[in-house]
């Protein structure tokens, strides 16, 4: 596909040739939930699913804020303060020894605030072998990613 920009209109030679994949927009929910669904074909592992969920979530906080507030009108429930979010991957530096965070009331990162956006992210902890506090009223989630 080619796009024109500004006045490559009038001068074809300044036109470049773009993918329609080349911009963030290209990360919807059909393309990742593919993508999901082949690496839990390929393994269950937690240390395969565990990265991609991190990077879901930033990117969810980063670039779709919208989708977040959607999501947390729709979750209940409370945080149990296990801290088994707290290490999916790696253990936080802010999580003591007792399983506690540091700074819960005093300023988490966002990605902390508003852990579990979805029920994939549930299904993290339970693949980690927790049970989280929260949960989803409903399994469909409105719009977005």
């Amino acid at each position: 596909m080619f796009t024109c920009i500004g006045i490559g209109q009038k001068y074809p030679e300044r036109c470049r040739a773009t993918n329609e994949l080349s911009h963030v927009g290209f990360l919807k929910r059909p393309f990742l939930d593919h993508i999901h669904r082949f690496i839990l074909g390929m393994t269950g592992s937690r240390f395969v699913i565990h990265p991609i969920g991190k990077f879901r979530r930033s990117y969810l906080v980063q670039f779709r804020k919208r989708y977040v507030q959607r999501q947390l009108a729709l979750r209940k429930g409370e945080c149990r303060q296990c801290g088994q979010c707290c290490s999916l991957l790696f253990v936080c530096p802010m999580l003591t020894r007792p399983g506690l965070c540091r700074i819960y009331d005093k300023g988490r990162w966002k990605v902390c605030e508003v852990f579990p956006i979805d029920g994939r992210d549930i299904s993290d902890v339970a693949l980690a072998g927790g049970q989280c506090g929260y949960y989803f009223e409903s399994d469909k989630e409105v719009g977005g990613l």
